[in-house]
């Protein structure tokens, strides 16, 4: 008898050690994630990197080139990029459209909006996405 109590003793220590560490001190706290700030969301969502046309503060006219226009190159716009608020609700981009023809002087789209459209010369341009200092479009429409 004196032996069973001896093995069955070690169990019961055991037994109780592991009743013990399961127990918690309070409740347990929920994994969180870090806190995302709106700015970044705004700026991951107008950023989409989705467009064919690429424009930037620093060059006058996109990359590419829009399609030359049936009356003639002179007629084929240039898309300037003369700034973005990625941190404006919603983002915006400030948009300039020039010609050589019939007239000259830019055409400034302000707060231009993922979405937002664009037309001069008969080409209508959609822009697809505003990123810091870079915008992307696609070319909806141009005369024939």
């Amino acid at each position: 008898m004196r032996l069973l109590r001896q093995a069955a003793m070690p169990a019961a220590v055991t037994l109780a050690l592991l009743t013990i560490s399961s127990c918690s001190a309070g409740p347990q706290a929920e994994p969180t994630t870090p806190p995302t700030s709106q700015e970044s969301t705004v700026t991951t969502s107008s950023c989409t990197g989705s467009g064919a046309y690429r424009i930037v503060p620093s060059i006058n006219g996109s990359t590419p080139p829009l399609p030359h226009s049936g009356q003639g190159r002179e007629f084929t716009p240039r898309i300037g990029l003369a700034g973005t608020k990625v941190d404006a609700m919603p983002p915006t981009a400030n948009i300039s459209i020039a010609a050589d023809a019939p007239d000259p002087a830019p055409v400034f789209y302000d707060g231009m909006e993922v979405g937002s459209e664009a037309t001069h010369n008969g080409y209508t341009i959609k822009v697809t996405s505003i990123c810091d200092k870079e915008v992307l479009f696609d070319l909806v429409s141009q005369p024939k």
